[in-house]
């Protein structure tokens, strides 16, 4: 099984140098005023929305910036303590680990730096925007439905996930020889790191059986639950009350 992480805010703190940073220096690195402008204001003030164009701006120059040397980038100091043992304890149980961001590759491996393991990233330049429930449709068909629950810190990428992982997909059943149509539901953790969102806010997300939603704290609130149920949850939701696919159209 694939667990799938946002990276800002659930594996790395906020990266305030690098906000301030082009706030006082954006003007040498992001030649698109509108861009700049959408930056700044989205640095002064964190509940205004940034564009995946103007964030490709802000990744770009972020990676200039600290290849000069101008911009100090220290994943020792980003990185919060309880991504590594979360991931080697997920790889110990024979999960994948793969990441998912608004920021490109380059700057992802600058801000985790060579410690934090990962089998593979999505990047929302190439996948689409995060709030976007067809990303994680996309994203969920690529990986062949392996994707067993996603981590992210804000509450429309938890909805978008939770829109579009929940579905059906075809799975091939070999003692059957025949391909079938099967459920597919998330367990999706929204990573509240200090704690500001409301409980309520969070069982709103979720409608009748479409997989569950988990408020929590730190990676230690989630360990142990998930790795002594959600797996095995999991696998017998592919196994509940599936019809020949033959039997539905394809489109679906």
């Amino acid at each position: 099984m694939i667990e799938l992480y946002d990276v800002g805010r659930v594996l790395i703190k906020p990266f305030t140098d690098g906000y301030k940073f082009i706030a006082e220096h954006g003007e040498k690195y992001i030649s698109d005023t509108k861009a700049l402008e959408e930056i700044i204001t989205f640095h002064r003030d964190r509940t205004k929305k940034i564009s995946q164009w103007a964030f490709n701006y802000l990744n770009d120059a972020w990676v200039k910036a600290i290849e000069d040397g101008k911009l100090e980038c220290d994943p020792d100091k980003l990185v919060y303590d309880d991504v590594i043992p979360r991931f080697e304890k997920v790889k110990a149980n024979g999960d994948q680990v793969y990441l998912l961001t608004s920021g490109s590759k380059k700057l992802t491996k600058f801000l985790l730096g060579d410690k934090v393991k990962y089998d593979g990233i999505f990047v929302a330049e190439e996948w689409g925007d995060k709030n976007n429930p067809k990303t994680y449709k996309k994203i969920q068909k690529e990986m062949e439905y392996e994707i067993g629950t996603f981590f992210d810190d804000k509450v429309p990428a938890i909805q978008a996930a939770l829109d579009g992982m929940t579905g059906y997909c075809k799975m091939w059943i070999p003692k059957l020889k025949d391909v079938w149509q099967m459920t597919s539901y998330p367990q999706l953790y929204l990573m509240d790191r200090r704690d500001k969102v409301p409980k309520d806010m969070v069982k709103s997300l979720v409608k009748g059986n479409r997989g569950k939603v988990f408020k929590i704290n730190s990676f230690d609130d989630a360990l142990e639950k998930y790795l002594s149920d959600c797996h095995d949850n999991y696998i017998d939701s592919w196994k509940r009350g599936g019809v020949p696919f033959s039997e539905f159209d394809e489109d679906f």
